[in-house]
């Protein structure tokens, strides 16, 4: 949860006015580690708040996606992911939202002996 400029400027204040943190987290309903982060913060001069965050969601491209992996079927998926340009994790989400399996699967010796033996 953020809490808002004002109630960190507060905490602030009554830290220089000599209350200890323990106080301060009492008196305003916050964590004593709270008010750590906060003063380190201000002393470096960020105390504002960096919400919302400035990068968006990762978004992959699904027409390219979807080009990459018809062109490329054997295709890692850390190669697609460097290919199109994004993460691995990306990638599977993107693959798995889009219904693309890439699971190789290897025929079974049980199912290989019965194909075997009707051909014989």
């Amino acid at each position: 949860m953020a809490y808002s400029l004002d109630m960190r400027q507060r905490a602030l204040e009554l830290g220089k006015e000599g209350k200890s943190k323990t106080e301060i987290s009492k008196m305003l309903g916050v964590s004593r580690t709270s008010i750590l982060r906060w003063s380190k913060r201000a002393s470096r001069g960020e105390l504002g708040a960096t919400y919302p965050k400035e990068r968006g969601g990762f978004r992959v491209d699904d027409e390219k996606l979807k080009a990459y992996v018809a062109q490329n079927p054997d295709a890692y998926q850390a190669e697609i992911a460097e290919a199109i340009g994004a993460k691995e994790n990306t990638v599977c989400r993107a693959l798995k939202r889009l219904k693309i399996s890439r699971k190789k699967r290897h025929r079974s010796t049980e199912n290989e002996m019965k194909k075997n033996e009707t051909l014989i």
